[in-house]
């Protein structure tokens, strides 16, 4: 009976420890609420190396990520076709994945100022990724799940 009592006590107050509220640096709080005035529904986690905000700006989700330091290290951000520059847009078309199907588009700013494009394109079953920079320099490639 002892025993179930403690186990029951571990239980419960690693059951709370789980719920607790994340807190996040005021220095990523700061920036992000510079950077990102207009977010809606923001939704914060943290895991061991970053935390990350969830949300959606002009209709769009996106995901900021900063350092436990709380420094701006990315934002990633799905967009529309019409936002993809044309260098991009000529990269795929010329490439060997022209007649798949792009699926999305991802735009990821860094905090080094770089900006790139992951582009995810379907062939039935077959997907892949393909990172291009805003020239439409073929970065890398990836297999899809």
């Amino acid at each position: 009976m002892r025993i179930l009592s403690i186990f029951l006590a571990l239980a419960f107050i690693a059951g709370g420890a789980s719920a607790q509220v994340v807190k996040i640096p005021d220095k990523a709080k700061n920036h992000f609420s510079g950077k990102y005035p207009h977010a809606k529904d923001v939704k914060w986690t943290n895991n061991i190396t970053n935390y990350t905000a969830e949300f959606k700006e002009d209709m769009i989700p996106v995901k900021a990520t900063y350092g436990l330091d709380g420094n701006w290290n990315y934002s990633e951000a799905f967009i529309p076709d019409s936002q993809v520059p044309k260098a991009v847009k000529e990269s795929i078309a010329k490439s060997m994945y022209k007649d798949w199907n792009v699926k999305s588009i991802v735009v990821k700013e860094s905090a080094k100022g770089e900006k790139s494009f992951r582009v995810e394109v379907v062939n039935g079953i077959k997907k892949k990724f393909i990172f291009y920079d805003k020239d439409g320099v073929t970065l890398k490639e990836n297999i899809g799940i």
